[in-house]
């Protein structure tokens, strides 16, 4: 019986030797892989090193990561094309740049609560990915982290995450749904450009900053976005169906309507209030909204009356200041407020520096100057000075003024940066008509409409 025992141990122990023999170590790490019929299971402590199984990139089927490990590295599985699932424990704090580029039989994945960041380019490519649960705990989505994941079909961002950087998903092309939520205060360039499936995305208040051609080509897109205090760059929402901004006054919604570079307002009920041929509607104060006309400001509120109109030549006018009911102007250096009703309460003033103009005269000047001069107190033995202050109040005159077209440098047109200022681009190894430019390599300068400049009202 005892011989026996001995015997079935001796066994496992050189069974067990003979497994841990299959085992290898990666380099400069406390980590250990070993790969059966496509399997790669890792485990041990520490970062999976920077393109750790890049050798593997057709071999391996499914990826096994267990507890101990800490961080996916750079481009570890980069370009594993075989690879189809993967399993990451609740150990993994960072999946790194490039972690899982190009893995383009990756169907889906499931980001532990323990990942805070998921970094550049981390799923780019994974065109087999339908779909990604990204959870509570991550922070922020980088650059083109899922860019080119055209079987993406739904996605959840959680109320964790703050930013959506700079292409983040651009070019999902089966995209119909995304979800963001009140944490996110940025959308980043290009982030959702050439999701030519999305139906419907709602901003919300909490954005503050839209990037430049951030839903570019989105032809399919409705938006609605809340709150007008947003810094949306050039083009945004260019090639859009459909853009809604939400403004409430007294609980009651209204809907601010984009008409390319237009804008008017109309009730919830679809009842148009203001027709969409206004430069900007912003909100500025309970009941009041601004609008500007050829680059003056005028006042109206939600019912359309105006108030304050554009002709007076305002070039800003401030928020309402309920304490003392009054708006605050300017007027190409002049200031002042009115009320409500737009009846100007202060003077206005020009806001021009003094002029110093000096008057110089000689030991030869009459003697009605050198009157003149000793009265000043200026007397030398040389040359005399006289200092004169002019203050100018003169009320101002409209002038047509040529302004050349700023965002494309008075030429009319832009180089296409997405792909290099020509009309197509590589993904992969195919070549992409660019979509920016409708693949040929300009846009025209939407500022001025196309041509290198445009003539603007002034008041001089």
């Amino acid at each position: 019986m005892k011989r026996t025992f001995s015997f079935c141990l001796v066994l496992s122990l050189i069974g067990s030797i003979a497994a841990n023999a299959q085992k290898k170590q990666l380099s400069n790490s406390n980590l250990y892989y070993e790969k059966v019929n496509g399997v790669m299971t890792i485990s041990g402590n520490g970062n999976i090193p920077k393109n750790a199984f890049y050798e593997f990139n057709e071999d391996i089927t499914r990826v096994i990561i267990e507890n101990g490990v800490v961080a996916i590295g750079e481009s570890a599985f980069m370009r594993c094309t075989s690879l189809t699932s993967i399993m990451i424990p609740n150990s993994v704090t960072s999946i790194g740049e490039w972690a899982f580029c190009n893995c383009t039989s990756l169907t889906s994945v499931t980001i532990p609560n323990s990942v805070t960041a998921i970094r550049e380019r981390a799923f780019s490519g994974c065109a087999s990915l339908k779909s990604v649960t990204i959870p509570n705990s991550v922070t922020s989505i980088g650059e083109l982290a899922f860019s080119g994941c055209t079987s993406l079909t739904s996605v959840t961002i959680p109320n964790s995450v703050t930013a959506i950087r700079e292409r983040a998903f651009s070019g999902c092309a089966s995209l119909k749904s995304v979800t963001i939520p009140n944490s996110v205060t940025s959308i980043g360039e290009l982030a959702f450009s050439g999701c030519n499936s999305l139906i419907s995305v709602t901003i919300p208040s909490s954005v503050t900053s839209i990037g430049s051609l951030a839903f570019l080509g989105c032809k399919s897109l409705s938006v609605t976005i809340h709150g007008t205090e947003k810094d949306i760059e050039y083009g945004a929402f260019m090639g859009v169906k459909d853009v809604k901004r939400m403004l409430k006054d007294n609980g009651v919604d209204y809907i601010l309507v984009t008409d390319g570079n237009k804008y008017g307002l109309r009730s919830i009920d679809g009842k148009e209030i203001v027709p969409a041929e206004l430069d900007a509607i912003e909100q500025c104060g309970k009941g009041f909204l601004r609008f500007k006309v050829n680059g003056f400001w005028g006042i109206m509120n939600y019912q359309g009356k105006i108030i304050i109109d554009t002709d007076r030549g305002y070039t800003s006018i401030g928020d309402f200041k309920s304490f003392n009911k009054r708006f605050a102007y300017t007027m190409n250096g002049y200031k002042g407020e009115c009320d409500a009703n737009g009846r100007q309460i202060s003077k206005i003033k020009v806001d021009t520096p003094k002029q110093n103009t000096s008057v110089a005269s000689s030991s030869s000047s009459s003697s009605s100057s050198s009157s003149t001069s000793s009265s000043s107190g200026n007397n030398s033995s040389g040359n005399n000075t006289t200092t004169i202050h002019v203050e100018h109040h003169r009320d101002p005159v409209p002038v047509q003024q040529w302004q050349a077209c700023f965002a494309c440098g008075g030429m009319g047109t832009m180089g296409c940066d997405f792909c290099g200022g020509g009309g197509t681009k590589y993904i992969g190894d195919r070549l992409h008509r660019c979509s920016r430019c409708n693949g040929r390599g300009i846009i025209p300068c939407n500022v001025c409409y196309g041509n290198k400049g445009q003539y603007v009202t002034v008041y001089k």
